[in-house]
């Protein structure tokens, strides 16, 4: 039985405008729970599908820390609140990379690079055109991750 992990779990979606594209990234479980070092123990396993016309990618796998959820959640408010005309959000390891840029409509582009198996596996560039609102209910999605999955640390 294959798990709709987007039904279960809590997850960040950045749409196009036009809705023919979208990038979606949950959260299901903590990586390392029994972790004995700082490293390992803030990792969380994901589910994450990049769809774009004509072309679908899915990964599970460890991606995203909580520490690194919250530092993005940080920068894309000060993004939307347009302190900032761009913001990089990527994962650790290179299995993705969003660029996010405000033009002088106020428009975003989202400027992406998925590579699929990581380090080896070929890379797809490919952009789509959103705008804050996407750009707020993506900051909602992942600040819903860390609800459920919050910021690990040693404990004494």
């Amino acid at each position: 039985m294959k798990i709709d992990y987007f039904l279960e779990f809590p997850y960040a979606e950045l749409r196009s405008q036009d809705g023919k594209s979208y990038f979606k990234i949950c959260s299901y479980a903590n990586a390392y729970s029994d972790a004995d070092n700082i490293n390992d123990l803030d990792w969380h396993r994901n589910f994450m599908i990049l769809h774009i016309p004509g072309f679908k990618a899915e990964l599970n796998e460890v991606i995203l820390e909580g520490r690194l959820i919250k530092f993005y959640i940080q920068e894309l408010k000060s993004f939307s609140a347009i302190k900032k005309k761009t913001v990089i959000f990527e994962a650790s390891e290179p299995f993705f990379e969003l660029t996010f840029t405000l033009d002088a409509r106020k428009k975003v582009e989202i400027a992406g690079v998925v590579q699929i198996p990581v380090g080896t596996g070929n890379k797809l560039q490919f952009s789509y055109e959103t705008d804050l609102t996407y750009v707020d209910l993506f900051i909602k999605g992942l600040e819903d991750i860390l609800v459920k999955f919050p910021v690990k640390e040693m404990k004494s």
